[in-house]
């Protein structure tokens, strides 16, 4: 396979109620997803087949390892890895009843993935002298908590305050294109620039928090 000169993008996990990111020392080498449907039989005198209806889907699961190394650069990869136990870990700070956040694995333009963490194992493999970890494998299952066809791009993750949304920067999202797809007016970014106190909005980031409050009549 050969690979693009250019810089290499690297794979993140963001904490979709903090906006906290945490990015991947290393890009997996592999992850795997999975889905189920849910089918009832139902008998027919006439067939030798039971008929099939369709009562709903499963979500979709990722399952993928990320390696972290800090022999080189220094520091502990516990430090890493607790960043990651903490998506697993109960908020209080939302305003429904106290359970982990919803985070979002993303890689490159074309890769996103808004789900819960059900399932996390990390194994520590080198240590230094003094027992500081430097190296460490996260093993993660995510289970999808969003189905993209029905949660539409203008209507993203709702938090906060009533009447308020959240919207999580993608790949190629610009401020005033947020505008024109949220308020329908790309020429009245700067009310979002204002509400996040931006101060380069021509900057954004993916993986970025930006809070989209109600126009005022």
């Amino acid at each position: 396979m050969t690979m693009s000169t250019g810089e290499l993008t690297k794979a993140y996990l963001v904490n979709l109620e903090t906006g906290e990111r945490i990015q991947c020392l290393f890009n997996p080498n592999e992850y795997s997803i999975s889905k189920t449907n849910s089918w009832k039989e139902k008998s027919t005198k006439n067939s030798n087949v039971p008929r099939l209806e369709f009562t709903g889907g499963g979500p979709t699961q990722l399952k993928l390892d990320l390696f972290f190394d800090t022999y080189e650069s220094g520091g502990s990869a516990r430090d890493y890895v607790r960043k990651i136990v903490s998506l697993t870990q109960i908020s209080q700070s939302g305003s429904g009843d106290p359970e982990p956040p919803r985070c979002m694995f993303s890689w490159g333009a074309n890769f996103e993935f808004e789900a819960v963490i059900t399932n996390l194992s990390a194994r520590f493999t080198l240590f230094q002298p003094d027992g500081t970890p430097v190296r460490a494998v996260v093993s993660l299952t995510l289970k999808e908590c969003k189905d993209p066809q029905v949660q539409k791009r203008q209507n993203p993750t709702s938090q906060g305050a009533a009447g308020h949304k959240v919207w999580v920067v993608r790949p190629g999202d610009t401020i005033n294109g947020i505008a024109a797809t949220e308020y329908g007016d790309s020429t009245i970014w700067r009310v979002i620039a204002d509400a996040n106190d931006l101060d380069n909005p021509m900057d954004l980031h993916p993986g970025q928090i930006l809070v989209l409050e109600p126009l005022v009549n």
